[in-house]
């Protein structure tokens, strides 16, 4: 299966959204630098959900071994780092 960033992209976003919306909060636009846990947008755990759905979605397993916390705490971040994991496995 080829996966696009652009599909990591929405996929984290619909899931984002809904847990905004089965939590009360107000729907808002997520900013492609925000970071998702120090923004207070999820909670470590939603950050632990939030990776298993995307590894779930998308059949990867993000590796985080030697990577810096500031390159996949934010969205755009992990977007990216989950990206990569999925091109490198479908070549």
């Amino acid at each position: 299966m080829s996966v696009s960033e652009t599909d990591i992209k929405n996929h984290v976003v619909k899931y984002l959204m809904e847990k905004l919306e089965s939590s009360g909060m107000d729907r808002y636009e997520i900013e492609e630098g925000i970071d998702l846990v120090g923004s207070g947008l999820i909670s470590s755990l939603g950050f632990i959900e939030l990776l298993a759905s995307v590894e779930k979605q998308f059949d990867i397993e993000i590796d985080f071994e030697d990577r810096d916390t500031s390159e996949f705490t934010t969205f755009t971040g992990f977007v990216k780092l989950a990206a990569d994991t999925a091109r490198a496995k479908n070549g």
